[in-house]
This record gives structure tokens, C-alpha cells and sequence, in this order.
């Protein structure tokens, strides 16, 4: 009503709660934050730790995000999808093993380019000529760099020793060795220094444990473009051999054998544990492993429209589209706090209630938020991560 509406304005908030120094503007107001904030046992979920608003909402979200899905399992391997469409995208992985393979070794290509680019090693072709003399180049990109051989033009001359070259960026490098700073980016977490911040990048990566570049052949990761083609070239000597129970393909015995283990993992006192049939990882329920699953297939079948972003859950690009339009629907009742992930807005309403949920299995270490705790863990015991 209009004095409600009013107070909006005004900032009154009539309505204290008993229990700390939130106060409401509405009597309703305040029977949501006690809800919330609280009220006893039953409203947590013992799964994931969610936090529901009344026992009717807790039984909701279990039955939402935690009842049994029915699976649809893969013809070729042993993964299991939860859904027709998590299976038919599955599929094109055992798909691309067999479109993207070299008939003349064991070669895999990543896309149709790269294989027809492999397949060159073997007829000899070079494609690509140059205009300038008689030689002829495997790729497009093998040619670029053979043309600036015939480049006489270099307009950026060095001022101080004469030096020329074909691009800006280059002579800024040279003339670092003459201000003595031959490699100018350093690292803030070790004595690391390099001439280029795109190596500076890279090395960083080391410190954060981001790996970026995954296989579409295994399970391994990469800091860099350079290290998965290293990596890549394992692939291309190794056979690709298939699992005699169920049809699974990858490339070698190391893999095979890895991945034979899964058939004698499932524990009969928990048979409800599903299992990766490309790693040691189990789960109880079908929308982890699916996420797991998501790093060995590479599967991001939900595209960004404004930009590059892709990812395996519906929900994950619903929340990144937040980016775009600035919109942040979940708001804190007791700060100006407001937020685009209903996560961050539950993990964000402990700091309110002093309330410190995650607890250090190593230490006496707790705290309101996951991920503190996974950064506690990662820099005070490494060793049992």
C-alpha cells in the first residue's frame, strides 16, 4: 500500500528482529529474514548445503536437484547420460574418433583442417607457393612465415645501433637490450622474468593451476597451446585400442588400462555410485558426473550470443549472461549487496549470521565461504589435496 511504498523512500524500517540488528520494512520482510536466518534444523541440505527459505522449499529443491534421473546409457562405452540430449553429444565423441583418424597411421586430428594438414606428411603435397621464389609450403601458415624472408622493406630503424625490422613490436624488443631491460615482465609470486607479457601469461598459470587447454583424446591439460601439442604428439604414435567389455576407444594402453579399472570400482555396498569411464572419479548423482564428464568431452553446448562464452549447464550461461545485460536479481535484505548467482547471494547472507559452515578436515580452520576453504587447503595442505 502506499504507506509500504512510502518507506522506500523514507528508509523507515518499523519491524526489528529479536534475534540481531536487521530490521524490516515490512512485517513480512521480517518473517522471510527469520526464515532464513533463524530457523533450526531441517532447512540445510545435507547434499550440497543449500539453504532453503521453510521446510516445503527445502523439500523442493531436493527433489529438483538430488531424485534419481533416469539414465541413458552409450551403446560404446560405459557412460551413462542423464538426459537424450547429454547422450546424443556424447556421442560425437566416439564419432570423432573414427571421422578425424589418419588412414595411414594413428593420427587424430582435433578438426577436418588439422587432419588434412597431417595427411600432407604422407603425399608430400604443398599446396601453398610462393610468389616470389619456387618454394611451396604445406600450410597457409608455413608460407606467411617463409614470405617475410622476401620483405626488404624494415621501416623501424633502431636509433642507436641501426638495427631494422619488419614490425613495431619487435624493434620495442630490440631496444630493450639497449635500456638493459632485456626481459622486463616479472612475476609477483617468484624471481620469474621474460621479455614478453604473453610468456608471463603462460608461466602465471603455474601459480593458479588453470589449465585451459584440455585433450580431446584424454584427460590431460595444458598451460598452453605449446605444451597440448607436445602432449598431442603421444597421441599421434599411439594406437587406438578399445576396451573388450564395452567398446570404449582411446589412444593407448596407459589410457585403456586406467579406464578397465572402472568396471571393478562400483562398491556393492554403494551401488548407487556412478562411475567416469574415463577416470577414477564416482558420484551419487547424475548431474556431477555429467559435469565431470564435461572436462574429458569438452562438451559446451551452451553458446553466449553476445560473445565466445560456451558451457555444459544451462544454468552457468544463464548467470554469464548478467555480464551483458548488468542485471543482478538477487539481493541482500540486510546490506546493498546484490549479486547475478543465487549461490554467492546464500554464501554472502553467512556473514551476517556469524554462521561458519565449512570446516578444514586438517586444522581448526572455518569459514563462511567454499571457496576460502579451498584456498586454506591449497596453501596450508597442499599435501592431502
Amino acid at each position: 500500500d502506499l504507506v509500504v511504498h512510502r518507506r522506500c523512500h523514507t528508509g523507515e524500517k518499523p519491524y526489528p528482529c529479536g534475534l540481531c540488528d536487521y530490521r524490516g520494512a515490512t512485517s513480512s520482510h521480517l518473517a522471510k529474514h527469520v526464515r532464513v536466518h533463524h530457523t533450526g534444523a531441517g532447512l540445510e541440505c545435507d547434499l550440497c548445503g543449500f539453504r532453503g527459505l521453510d521446510r516445503r522449499h527445502m523439500l523442493a529443491h531436493r527433489k529438483a536437484r538430488h531424485a534419481p534421473r533416469p539414465l541413458h546409457p552409450c551403446p560404446t562405452c560405459s557412460f551413462q547420460a542423464s538426459t537424450k540430449g547429454q547422450l546424443t553429444n556424447h556421442m560425437k565423441v566416439h564419432v570423432k574418433l573414427t571421422s578425424l583418424a589418419c588412414d595411414q597411421c594413428q593420427f587424430v586430428g582435433a578438426n577436418r583442417s588439422k587432419l588434412e594438414a597431417h595427411k600432407r606428411k604422407h603425399t608430400g603435397e604443398r599446396p601453398y607457393p610462393c610468389d616470389k621464389c619456387e618454394y611451396r609450403a604445406a600450410t597457409r601458415g608455413s608460407l606467411n612465415v617463409h614470405a617475410k624472408i622476401h620483405m626488404a622493406k624494415k621501416p623501424f630503424v633502431c636509433e642507436v645501433c641501426g638495427y631494422s625490422t619488419v614490425n613495431r613490436t619487435r624493434l620495442r624488443r630490440h631496444m630493450w637490450v639497449h635500456n638493459g631491460e632485456e626481459k622486463p615482465f616479472a612475476c609477483d609470486q617468484c624471481s620469474y622474468r621474460c621479455d614478453r607479457m604473453s610468456y608471463l601469461e603462460i608461466h602465471q598459470r603455474v601459480h593458479s593451476g588453470a589449465r585451459p587447454f584440455v585433450c580431446d583424446l584424454c584427460d590431460y591439460r595444458a598451460i598452453s597451446k605449446a605444451q597440448l601439442g607436445a602432449h598431442r604428439k603421444l597421441h599421434d604414435t599411439a594406437a587406438i585400442v578399445s576396451c573388450e567389455l564395452c567398446g570404449y576407444r582411446v589412444a593407448g594402453e596407459r589410457l585403456l588400462a586406467m579406464h578397465r579399472k572402472t568396471h571393478d570400482r562400483i562398491d556393492p555396498a554403494r551401488p548407487s555410485l556412478l562411475a567416469c569411464g574415463m577416470c577414477e572419479f564416482t558420484t551419487g548423482t547424475a548431474q556431477n558426473l555429467r559435469r565431470h564428464r564435461a572436462n574429458h568431452t569438452g562438451a559446451r553446448p551452451y553458446a553466449c550470443a553476445l560473445c565466445d562464452y560456451r558451457t555444459s549447464e544451462r544454468n552457468y550461461l544463464a548467470a554469464h549472461q548478467a555480464v551483458h545485460t548488468g542485471r543482478r536479481p538477487y539481493a541482500c535484505e540486510q546490506c546493498h549487496y546484490t549479486t547475478a548467482y543465487k549461490s554467492c547471494l546464500a554464501e554472502h547472507a553467512l556473514r551476517h549470521t556469524n554462521h561458519a559452515p565449512f570446516l578444514c578436515d586438517s586444522c581448526d580452520y572455518r569459514t563462511s565461504h567454499r571457496s576460502a576453504l579451498r584456498r586454506h587447503k591449497d596453501k596450508q595442505h597442499p599435501q592431502t589435496q
